[in-house]
């Protein structure tokens, strides 16, 4: 049944309801007017096939379970210029993926949210393709497993630019 419910905290959901909950095809809109979520319902969750869309401009289209990504997605920022499509886990990156900036591309596997091992092919046609750990890059070495990643200014740069791309 079609339905739509006006939750307390000013969330509004139009779509399939069981019981009054959301459950089946749907949209969420929050209250701030600019959050939606379009997609799949289980129970009230966002589980299923969905596009989530953010206030900063951000889109997710792909999987979820319990309202964050988890399965095969894509990402993208605002203006469309970085894009992240490959497999998720609990909402961040992991598995196998491609990212892609204007500056760079890289494809190969990610670990909770980071690039593990691939190749990263910059835009002045630089490639370096091996292991990294956060955003640093150890080519064939292993990275060291004993110390806690600790980003130089280098990398907290690439990392405002892989996350907060605009």
């Amino acid at each position: 049944m079609i339905k739509k419910v006006i939750f307390p905290d000013g969330d509004v959901y139009e779509g399939e309801t069981e019981d009054g909950i959301p459950h089946g095809k749907g949209k969420l809109t929050f209250k701030n007017g600019a959050d939606e979520y379009e997609g799949d319902f289980n129970n009230g969750k966002m589980t299923g096939k969905g596009k989530r869309k953010w206030l900063n401009g951000y889109e997710y289209e792909g999987d979820f379970v319990n309202a964050v990504p988890h399965g095969k997605g894509k990402e993208t920022n605002r203006s469309g210029t970085c894009v992240y499509e490959g497999d998720w886990v609990n909402g961040k990156r992991h598995g196998k993926g491609t990212y892609t900036s204007e500056d760079l591309t890289f494809e190969g596997e990610f670990v909770n949210g980071m690039q593990s091992k691939g190749k990263c092919t910059y835009k002045d046609g630089r490639v370096e393709e091996g292991n990294w750990k956060g955003f640093t890059f150890y080519g064939q070495e292993i990275p060291p497993e004993d110390k806690p990643y600790k980003p130089t200014h280098e990398d907290e740069m690439m990392r405002l630019r892989y996350e907060i791309c605009p």
